[in-house]
């Protein structure tokens, strides 16, 4: 082989290519592996905005599990029998129904995982005397202002938001399991 001038020598052919074919497969490694920590990465910080959402409406979800009906006949009083009939017979008011009570059924799983999970992370953060958890609750489920927060643990805003962050993440973990890792 002629390059310029030069002719190459088969071990000469052969040692180039066994250093382009390293390099491109460190290459491919490592653009690899990049973006799979991007994907991890990714992955965390959706499960901690999902915890962080399902802390936020966590009120609201109790309050939905207390006030939903949990049967149709909860919901009909004897002057709505003629509404009851049609809507019996076209489907679409049985439908209705059936959508609202697996709503609660759906919300009340979801309500008794959170309650469980929040109990085991209360326990962990009371066991190694981490403000975390309180932290999480008075700002993501209380909603109370960060500055009354750290005024009452006798500390600054910004370690506020670095213990409830926290909390948050560590949390996501009991929510979500590995998945969110």
């Amino acid at each position: 082989m002629e390059s310029q001038g030069r002719t190459f020598t088969e071990a000469e052919v052969a040692e180039i290519v066994k250093i382009a074919t390293h390099e491109a497969t460190k290459t491919a490694i490592d653009v690899y592996q990049k973006r799979h920590e991007d994907y991890l990465k990714k992955k965390n910080e959706k499960a901690v905005k999902n915890a962080i959402t399902l802390l936020d409406g966590y009120t609201a979800m109790k309050g939905h599990c207390q006030s939903a009906i949990s049967r149709a006949s909860e919901s009909l009083v004897p002057s709505d029998l003629a509404t009851v009939l049609y809507d019996v017979f076209n489907r679409k008011g049985l439908l209705q129904i059936e959508a609202i009570l697996a709503s609660k059924r759906r919300t009340e799983l979801i309500v008794e995982h959170i309650d469980r999970m929040l109990d085991v992370y209360k326990r962990q953060c009371a066991e190694k005397g981490k403000p975390y958890y309180a932290c999480m609750i008075k700002r993501f489920v209380n909603h109370e202002p960060v500055s009354e927060i750290a005024k009452e643990l006798n500390t600054v805003e910004k370690t506020v938001y670095n213990w409830s962050e926290r909390g948050v993440e560590e949390l996501s973990v009991y929510l979500f399991g590995a998945w969110a890792l």
